[in-house]
């Protein structure tokens, strides 16, 4: 408890309040990530505050064209650094990950290659601690099979996934991890080259979906190869879609 130089008597500071009773359950709910990051930093008290917080959080929304913007580049590196680092040690509750990469609107000095980078390492990361996330929003962040592979084998219970303009993914990859997430609703993909296997792989895994995205020219090479398929898998695909 603080001396307050003044009158003599003790007065009451933020570390006083009892941590778990008050700041994470109740304070810990009204702190965005970034305000959780900057109180980090203020002393090793705080930091581990911070980390009893990130582990309430289960929304994380990160933006190129406005957190990019409303940050000074020499910064941008270390908070998202910092934000990878401990949403993949204390966010076990994390649920839902919206992270967009869409930079058409970003300053035109700002290089984005180790910050994209640093992006995919983390979500790696993330997929490997947080096992129950929902909701993987990350349209240009462009993942590879390396990615997929790894999130399949800690989660599987994904309801919602746009990995659009992700075009490093191989057809078996993309398959397989459909096969493991047999909770998605809604699936956004931008790939130009999906095999009618992957689309009755959600037909056959997916049973609650009830989105699917991709543009007009991937359904037109699906259609012209589904004539090449026996024709009870051809009717079973174009009823299901």
């Amino acid at each position: 408890m603080a001396i307050n130089p003044d009158e003599g008597i003790p007065s009451t500071t933020i570390f006083d309040l009892p941590v778990e009773d008050v700041l994470v359950t109740y304070i810990g709910k009204y702190l965005c990530w970034q305000d959780l990051l900057n109180f980090a930093k203020c002393s090793r008290e705080c930091r581990e505050i911070a980390s009893m917080l990130f582990a309430k959080i289960e929304k994380i929304s990160w933006s190129a064209k406005i957190d990019l913007q409303r940050t000074p580049q020499h910064q941008q590196l270390e908070i998202l650094s910092d934000l990878m680092n401990y949403l993949s040690n204390y966010a076990k509750n994390l649920k839902t990950i919206e992270i967009d990469w869409d930079t058409r609107s970003c300053p035109a000095d700002i290089s984005f290659a180790e910050l994209k980078e640093i992006t995919l390492k983390g979500l790696q990361s993330i997929s490997m601690n947080c096992k129950n996330l929902e909701n993987l929003i990350i349209p240009y962040v462009d993942v590879d099979d390396d990615f997929l592979v790894k999130f399949k084998e800690n989660n599987n219970q994904l309801r919602n996934l746009d990995i659009s303009t992700s075009n490093r993914i191989s057809e078996s990859i993309l398959e397989e991890f459909f096969r493991n997430q047999p909770h998605l609703i809604k699936i956004y993909l931008d790939l130009l080259d999906i095999h009618p296997t992957t689309l009755l792989a959600i037909a056959d895994i997916c049973h609650d979906i009830k989105s699917l995205w991709i543009p007009k020219k991937a359904w037109i090479n699906i259609m012209s190869q589904a004539t090449e398929m026996p024709d009870e898998e051809r009717r079973y695909e174009i009823q299901y879609f």
